[in-house]
């Protein structure tokens, strides 16, 4: 298909159409991805993309028709050689003819390969591209442990039996990377607040929670301490320097504690990962952390989605938590 829009595009750049500029809006319009706050924007525009190539192919070769027709019936004698007048009148023929095809491919492309259903009926949403790139993960979560940040988000999600609606807003702040200990060992730290409020059933609730994340000398997680939970990770972590598209895998396995002592197990913790498409020159990385208890129960699960690109670096999009019996879904979607 790549190739079918590069030739769509050559022929139009022939043929009457602004080039530059239909190739440059078509593009970018094609890379925003689904998640991004102009997803809506493009969708609107590539609807009305759409429809200026389906309708205006059409105009353009019922054009080309009465041109055409007028020249043979009203002016053929401003032509001294006969010969020349029906290479002109093929010719101009030929050339609206071809603008025409194009439009409509063009449209047909742009409705069939990304719109998904933007077509000319409305509606409807578009497929994401899938990257061919590769993605260094280790080099995201190194990114990811290095880089402090302060971000916003909002909050949104039910509880119970969705009966309770769930909004709210705060920060999330990434602290810096600094040396320390975990179970006895050199490691990094960091630590990462997050603040804020939410709504629900009518009342405010403060939202306040501070937790402190360990890692190897290697980047590779070791543990945290967030609330009343002391978790140390079990093994060695598997994380692959090189993942691709449609990758999938479990990162690590973690004792969850009541303290730091760790007389009191409470359960366990596993993290895995999947690489989802997103555009050509980036993936949805989303790391889904499943807590259990000690009779192998689930009690929590946390999903966190990142854009990677293929240097490494990263942009996070969500977070959403569920708790069984509380929490059916809560999304927290942050601001850049």
């Amino acid at each position: 298909m790549a190739s079918l829009i590069d030739l769509l595009i050559q022929i139009k750049d022939i043929f009457f159409f602004p080039g530059n500029f239909l190739e440059s809006m078509f593009i970018g319009l094609s890379n925003i991805p689904t998640s991004s706050p102009a997803s809506e924007v493009k969708a609107f525009l590539l609807k009305i993309f759409v429809k200026v190539f389906f309708f205006g192919g059409f105009t353009i070769w019922i054009a080309s028709m009465l041109f055409w027709s007028v020249l043979v019936i009203s002016i053929p004698k401003i032509f001294i050689f006969p010969r020349i007048k029906d290479f002109v009148f093929a010719f101009l023929s030929y050339c609206m003819a071809i603008a025409s095809i194009v439009s409509v491919g063009m449209g047909i492309y742009t409705s069939l390969y990304l719109g998904g259903g933007v077509g000319l009926g409305g509606g409807g949403t578009y497929a994401p591209v899938t990257s061919t790139e590769s993605f260094p993960l280790m080099t995201v979560f190194r990114n990811i442990f290095t880089s402090s940040s302060s971000n916003k988000f909002t909050i949104s999600g039910t509880a119970f039996k969705g009966e309770i609606e769930i909004t709210g807003s705060g920060t999330v702040t990434n602290g810096n990377l600094s040396a320390g200990t975990f179970e006895g060992l050199p490691a990094l730290q960091r630590t990462v607040t997050l603040k804020g409020s939410f709504v629900s059933d009518g009342e405010t609730t403060p939202l306040t929670v501070s937790c402190i994340e360990w890692v190897d000398l290697n980047y590779v997680p070791k543990g945290e301490s967030c609330e009343s939970e002391y978790v140390v990770v079990t093994g060695t972590p598997t994380i692959p320097t090189v993942t691709r598209v449609n990758d999938t895998g479990t990162l690590y396995t973690a004792n969850r504690y009541e303290s730091s002592t760790k007389e009191v197990l409470l359960g366990t913790k596993s993290v895995t990962y999947v690489i989802e498409t997103d555009t050509t020159s980036t993936a949805l990385l989303t790391l889904f952390s499943v807590e259990k208890s000690i009779s192998n129960v689930e009690t929590k699960t946390i999903s966190e989605q990142f854009r990677i690109t293929p240097t490494g670096t990263f942009t996070r999009i969500k977070d959403t938590v569920v708790i069984e019996g509380i929490i059916r879904s809560l999304t927290l979607n942050f601001k850049y």
